[in-house]
């Protein structure tokens, strides 16, 4: 029993070494730029102008397409 605790506490020291000062795996990537934007304020009648329901179709705006031969 004593070899296998041995063999276990040295295995555990070297995997605790192994990620304090090696580890490849555990180490962080640079965080990313922080990207901004333009924005603009609205007024509440300015959003109402735009929120408008567009003019439903007529017959006329509607395209039929041509028969095939």
């Amino acid at each position: 029993m004593t070899t296998g605790a041995y063999i276990s506490g040295a295995m555990h020291l070297a995997l605790v070494v192994w990620v304090l000062f090696g580890g490849v795996l555990f180490r962080a990537d640079p965080p990313a730029a922080v990207s901004t934007a333009q924005v603009a304020l609205l007024t509440e009648d300015e959003f109402a102008a735009l929120a408008t329901t567009p003019e439903p179709l007529t017959a006329q705006d509607v395209v039929t397409p041509a028969a095939p031969e």
